[in-house]
């Protein structure tokens, strides 16, 4: 099931769509040859310990194009632009990627992206997960985030208690790492340490990078 679908089977079962976040590219536009207009999100909350965001526009042969990174400041809902003279969406294809910011550009891995085909947009990939049940000190969920998170860092997944990311330090659970080798899309088993509490908050975290940055995440009411 892709993306949009998950989306809409845990709102017909859940508490709503305020317990989901997510990294996404909400929407990218191209103006001319050289303007790119985009509105994302970004996990946001007291505890989130990402450092805003970054963007940027690569080639097909995945060299960045000069002046189209960038940083900024804050979380949740994100709106900006790109203009780089370097750029041609008229006659050239390029992906537009988007996550949360390490300091560095090269330890940047991305969590959302989109596939500029001569300045339309197409193959919108985000980062999600979805609690999907629970048994005795078993968790499942599905989750999905771009091919290209993998091949930089392990994306790692936990649970805590309550209706907001919490850092690792709190999980009441194993440290899933989810590898290149798992796949960007599938279900997964959660290991707890103890049986959830019926009619208890929790909220299952995904993250990536040794330094971790919440990229995800799906609060429910255990049954």
């Amino acid at each position: 099931m892709n993306l949009q679908g998950l989306l809409d089977l845990h709102v017909q079962n859940s508490a709503g769509v305020s317990w989901i976040q997510m990294t996404s590219i909400k929407k990218a536009s191209t103006i001319g040859r050289s303007l790119l207009e985009y509105e994302a999100e970004l996990p946001t909350g007291n505890a989130v310990t990402n450092k805003g965001y970054f963007v940027r526009i690569k080639t097909m042969d995945g060299h960045v194009v000069d002046g189209t990174y960038s940083t900024g400041d804050g979380a949740g809902a994100i709106k900006g632009s790109i203009k780089s003279p370097q750029l041609d969406f008229r006659k050239e294809n390029y992906f537009f990627e988007f996550g949360p910011h390490y300091q560095i550009e090269n330890t940047n891995a991305v969590a959302a992206s989109v596939l500029l085909v001569q300045g339309r947009p197409r193959n919108f990939q985000a980062s999600s997960i979805f609690y999907t049940g629970n048994h005795g000190k078993t968790m499942t969920f599905d989750y999905e985030f771009p091919r290209t998170v993998s091949k930089v860092s392990d994306v790692r997944v936990y649970l805590v208690e309550g209706k907001e990311i919490l850092p690792e330090s709190k999980a009441i659970s194993d440290i899933l790492k989810i590898t290149k080798t798992d796949g960007h899309t599938g279900s997964k088993n959660l290991d707890l340490k103890s049986e959830l509490e019926e009619g208890k908050s929790y909220t299952v975290c995904m993250g990536i990078f040794s330094n971790l940055r919440q990229i995800a995440s799906n609060t429910f009411i255990a049954e």
